[in-house]
């Protein structure tokens, strides 16, 4: 029995051993147990010396053909070395600068584990070809053209692990790596991918450019987690990528797709959770000057998308967390709307966005069945600000919590793509620092349905020098339905806009220092309204308790246009502790509070102003009540009557307890038409002969203990 080794320094002198020497590795008594080799190009270029074994031609398995690494021809025989865990591509004889792909591909085949040795390695259309393929530490540099991609991974239990994917600048196939229908358990780590430069639209394949594409169908339970996607870009341009299009700017960090457009519905979804990821300076280069309209249509790069047809998956057990999304050009996540792509989870993300060409489009477009808890949205100025910040095109069961964002236009849109109710919406702890248009709206074209819309803890802070908007806009103008409710709010800045039934505010802080107000038409003009139709008979359901409404600063238009500060319309509401101050430096007598309805009642309203309460006005007022309603100013305007009824509609109305405490030669409160009104209680400061003036009504006031203070 041979018990030494034949050594050779290199690859090269092994495959070329001396007659002699392979006679020495044959036989029943060979000199050589093996052959031990040092290096592969030189003596000390791999990790460590390994035996090669001879191949019995008569009572050995053929292993194969010559692969420069594990199976050697040499003279008319076959050494062998059969690796055993990762596989070091040294052992393959690795050089700089040359594509190593075959051999890649050689590895993953037999053994399927790498070890990049923390070496740069040029490659493309790397495969997985068995369970439990492992990938790990250095760089796989692109070395295709568009047709190609550096790793598809068509298995289950695939790891890649301290990888640096780096695209060369270069555009690939849809991405950089594919992850392949139902491979299962894949774990992508410690990993970046870098560098992917895309001039080139027009077909599937060329018109996405991604660093990492997971397939929607079977890839369950996958990770990706602690990665990086970075400096990804896509021309959509003139001078580089031609003329401008529509549909021409995909591109990103995450795309769940697989190219398909299946027209069958599956419930073989994929699943896993994309976890302290970093996706940076992922843009798209569009020419300058364009409006907001032509950008936002070319512009589409993501940090992850989400595709779903009704054909496919439309629902995704995918949890996103602790992820950081800095200068992302459209949105830091994309859902594919409209109910197709549900059930995605999100937690505690960050955006940043500096110098950006053209303003975020949005931080996170969302779908329905979505959970969002914990987001951040820091822009560095004013320009760097995100236009739509929280987009949602699904209809129903949607949860926000924890939300802040310093610089958008508008923080939440409610935009459904169809009329299916909006449904069991929630909003809980948002603060918007600065809005320049909405803090929320329903938008889009299709109007639909709305009960169960709450929000929470909310705030929302204008931007300096707003101009005239609108703060929130809901409702249905189809059905008239709005079924919002907001739980210990603060909105400031412009006008709040209700349009139906069920709406329930408990805790509502409103102040409008904004000199640019001038009460924004389309949601009114009105700084609070609930009920914008024309008819009482649309509303019902509402209640207002404990809401703060504060005027510091208006436009002078506004005082000269006969808005109202306070709107309400419908058919059995209640106002509760509700407080109207304005500023002694805004002149508050000819713009006033409008209350109409039947069955309201209201009670502790304090008015801090000199206007009017018109009750029963614009439109009638029947079978109401009003107790401790109260007016006080220090302005030195002169005050009008502070209660106005004059509807021939009006009737049953009754008053108690009111409290006017401005000095005036004028009537306390003034009836002018409609019938049984009562006054139980009135307390005032008016030298006026007629306090209650009712002289054209058939059948006078029932008047109570009217006194005056002094």
């Amino acid at each position: 029995m041979a018990n030494q080794f034949l050594i050779k320094e290199t690859m090269m002198q092994m495959k070329n051993l001396l007659a002699s020497e392979i006679d020495g590795l044959k036989g029943n008594n060979p000199i050589y147990a093996g052959v031990q080799l040092l290096g592969y190009y030189q003596k000390g270029d791999t990790p460590e010396p390994i035996i090669y074994y001879y191949v019995d031609p008569l009572n050995d398995p053929d292993p194969g053909p010559n692969d420069d690494g594990s199976v050697i021809v040499t003279g008319s025989i076959k050494l062998v070395h059969k690796f055993k865990g990762f596989v070091d591509i040294s052992y393959y004889g690795h050089q700089s600068n040359t594509d190593f792909s075959p051999a890649l591909n050689i590895i993953l085949k037999k053994f399927g584990q790498v070890d990049l040795g923390t070496r740069e390695v040029l490659c493309k259309n790397i495969q997985t070809v068995v369970d439990g393929s492992k990938i790990k530490n250095g760089t796989l540099k692109f070395n295709g053209g568009i047709g190609d991609r550096i790793l598809t991974v068509n298995n289950s239990n695939v790891e890649v692990t301290d990888i640096v994917l780096d695209g060369n600048n270069k555009q690939p196939s849809f991405s950089l790596v594919f992850v392949a229908d139902n491979s299962e358990n894949v774990v992508i780590s410690k990993t970046e991918f870098k560098n992917l430069t895309a001039t080139v639209s027009g077909g599937n394949p060329s018109n996405n450019a991604y660093g990492l594409m997971l397939s929607p169908y079977g890839v369950r339970n996958f990770s990706i987690h602690n990665c990086v996607f970075k400096d990804i870009r896509k021309y959509n341009n003139t001078a580089v990528s031609g003329t401008p299009m529509v549909g021409q700017g995909f591109t990103g960090g995450i795309f769940l797709y697989n190219g398909s457009e299946p027209t069958t519905p599956t419930s073989n979804s994929s699943s896993g959770i994309i976890k302290g990821c970093t996706f940076e300076n992922i843009v798209n280069i569009l020419d300058d000057g364009l409006d907001f309209n032509t950008y936002s249509g070319y512009l589409d790069a993501d940090g992850i998308r989400f595709y779903s047809v009704a054909g496919g998956v439309n629902y995704f057990d995918i949890t996103i967390s602790d992820c950081i999304f800095r200068n992302i050009s459209k949105r830091a996540v994309k859902l594919s709307g409209v109910g197709l792509c549900r059930g995605i989870k999100m937690y505690n993300l960050t955006v940043y966005a500096t110098a950006m060409q053209y303003p975020m489009v949005s931080a996170i477009k969302l779908d329905a069945d979505t959970i969002v808890d914990g987001l951040k949205f820091y822009a560095s100025t004013l320009s760097d600000r995100c236009t739509i910040f929280l987009q949602m095109q699904g209809n129903y069961n949607l949860q926000v919590r924890n939300v802040y964002a310093n610089y958008v236009d508008g923080a939440i849109q409610i935009a459904p793509v169809n009329t299916e109710n909006i449904r069991d919406l929630k909003f809980e702890n948002i603060t918007i620092d600065s809005y320049s248009n909405y803090f929320i709206t329903q938008g889009g074209t299709v109007v639909a349905s709305q009960k169960r819309i709450s929000f929470k803890d909310c705030v929302a802070l204008p931007a300096k020098d707003l101009v005239d908007k609108y703060a929130v806009r809901l409702g249905s103008s189809v059905d008239l339905t709005c079924g919002v409710s907001f739980k210990d709010c603060r909105i400031d800045g412009a006008n709040i806009a209700l349009s139906g039934t069920d709406i329930s505010i408990n805790g509502l802080d409103i102040t409008l220092d904004n000199t640019n107000y001038i009460g924004n038409s389309t949601a009114g003009g009105s700084i609070l309204s609930t009920g914008l139709s024309s008819s009482v008979n649309n509303y019902a359901n509402v209640s207002i308790v404990n809401t703060n409404i504060n005027i510091l600063n208006v436009n002078a238009a506004f005082l000269t246009s006969n808005r109202s500060f306070l709107l309400t319309r419908g058919k059995g509401y209640a106002i509760d502790n509700l407080r109207l101050k304005v500023s002694d430096n805004v002149a508050t007598n000819v713009s006033h509070l409008d209350i109409m309805g039947e069955n309201v009642t209201v009670d502790n309203l304090l008015y801090d102003g000199t206007s009017s309460l018109r009750i029963g006005v614009q439109d009638y007022i029947k079978s109401s009540c009003f107790t401790n309603v109260i007016r006080t100013t220090r302005s030195t305007l002169a005050p009008k009557t502070f209660i106005i009824c004059g509807n021939t509609n009006n009737a049953n109305v009754s008053f108690a307890n009111i409290y006017d405490m401005l000095v005036m030669d004028a009537p306390v409160m003034s009836f002018n038409s409609g019938a049984k009104y009562i006054v139980n209680g009135l307390s005032h400061n008016s030298t006026n002969s007629s306090p209650i003036l009712d002289s054209s009504l058939t059948v006078p006031v029932s008047k109570n203990g009217v006194i005056k203070f002094n």
